[in-house]
């Protein structure tokens, strides 16, 4: 991404070691994922990720890729249904890895 030095420093800083508490059902659920909802740079550092994310897919051949917000649809273009259910398949591989790091 390119982010380095006091900028990269004051990120992490901002986005580590916090915690938020959520209600669900009768009880409450610690949640340590998931960026601050009413920051501003919550936007920002979404769609940095978001837009990596959709490079890494499209880069996939045969993979095209709507976004609008937080969701995002994958379509293969491929005309052929076995290498389209391949170049879907190669893309969820691609969102779990993601997903995991």
């Amino acid at each position: 991404m390119g982010i380095c030095g006091r900028m990269y420093k004051w990120i992490k800083s901002f986005l580590c070691q916090r915690q938020k508490k959520v209600k669900y059902y009768l009880g409450f659920v610690h949640l340590r994922n998931g960026l601050p909802q009413s920051a501003v740079i919550s936007f920002f550092l979404f769609n940095i990720m978001i837009n990596d994310l959709i490079e890494k897919l499209t880069s996939t051949h045969g993979i095209q890729c709507l976004a609008f917000s937080d969701d995002i649809a994958i379509f293969s273009t491929d005309k052929n249904i076995d290498f389209a259910n391949e170049n879907i398949n190669s893309a969820m591989k691609i969102l779990e890895k993601s997903g995991a790091e």
